[in-house]
């Protein structure tokens, strides 16, 4: 549909063995919505995996027809925007400068390609050690 902004097909995430959504599949146009239901029934866990957060196991979300990726690389130089992201791959390619955590902290700041060459980060977030 053209007036489609936000399309999920097949959706399925969870944390570890514990899977939180099922095949979930809606599409919504430029109107109000709300997701309801008990706590556990992964409201959040929904919210999370459309905003990036919480990774999907399969299927897709799509943004006025664009990945997520897409519309953010696209925006005009003067729209500035935080994403929060795990997956390093994702998240040094749509921005300027990038603020690493660890342990409740911030642990390092600097430009994409700093971030990515630091022996320090690739040790705790490229090479899986632990700290």
């Amino acid at each position: 549909m053209a007036d489609e902004l936000l399309r999920v097909e097949g959706l399925c995430a969870g944390y570890g063995a514990s899977q939180v959504l099922e095949h979930l599949s809606f599409s919504m146009n430029h109107e109000s919505v709300t997701i309801v239901g008990r706590n556990g029934m992964g409201k959040t866990t929904l919210c999370k995996t459309i905003m990036g957060l919480t990774r999907a196991s399969s299927g897709s979300i799509r943004y006025a027809d664009a990945e997520l990726i897409e519309i953010l690389t696209g925006l005009p130089p003067h729209i500035g925007y935080i994403v929060i992201e795990h997956d390093m791959d994702v998240a040094l390619r749509v921005v300027e400068s990038v603020t690493m955590m660890h342990n409740g902290r911030i642990f390092k700041e600097g430009r994409p390609e700093e971030i990515e060459s630091d022996p320090e980060v690739q040790e705790l977030y490229l090479g899986g050690g632990h700290g």
